[in-house]
């Protein structure tokens, strides 16, 4: 990954980052959304009756993995200095 870019604007912080292989996952993901959102009825406003990250697709493995660095970087960037015990659900 990139070095996060970050933008204290009290009291909230920005970040930004470009994730590395965005250009060749991004289609990837939008491809496998699209399917399974037309597999599933209602799946995009069902959202809390599953985890889009439980799917073993490696796309979305990717993605999953940037999200938790993102969320460690962000949490580092802002003085949390402690760690964390998140989970993140799509």
């Amino acid at each position: 990954m990139t070095t996060p870019d970050f933008t204290a604007l009290w009291p909230t912080h920005l970040m930004r980052i470009r994730l590395p292989g965005a250009d060749q996952a991004n289609p990837i993901l939008a491809q496998l959304i699209e399917q399974m959102d037309a597999e599933h009825d209602q799946m995009t406003t069902d959202y809390l009756s599953g985890d889009l990250f439980a799917h073993p697709h490696p796309a979305l493995g990717w993605l999953k993995s940037c999200i938790e660095r993102a969320v460690l970087d962000y949490a580092r960037g802002t003085g949390i200095d402690y760690p964390l015990d998140f989970r993140v659900q799509a």
